[in-house]
């Protein structure tokens, strides 16, 4: 009995570390692009407005950064990614592309 509740212990314990490692790769791409912004658009002309939720028609919308400034709005979904990515403002699938 003992055997079987630390094997579920474990396994219990294995998904959340891999839940927390998930979510710590997923954000860290925002936390680059957000340290970039700061040190970079600086003073009272810049405003940084970061995981903004939004309500929609159909439930919410997440965006990764919205800067403020006078020279414009400016909405920026921040990816992770490797490599290339190539893609067009309204398709709804884009390429990644790895190596040469």
């Amino acid at each position: 009995m003992l055997g079987w509740l630390l094997i579920a212990l474990a396994a219990f314990l294995g998904y959340q570390a891999g839940r927390y490692q998930g979510y710590r790769l997923q954000n860290s791409g925002e936390m680059i692009v957000r340290r970039a912004i700061q040190q970079t658009c600086t003073g009272p002309n810049w405003h940084l407005l970061n995981n903004v939720t939004l309500p929609t028609a159909d439930g919410t919308t997440q965006i990764d950064h919205i800067l403020v400034s006078r020279f414009g709005v400016f909405v920026l979904e921040t990816k992770h990614y490797s490599g290339w990515v190539f893609g067009e403002e309204k398709s709804s699938q884009w390429t990644q592309m790895l190596g040469n």
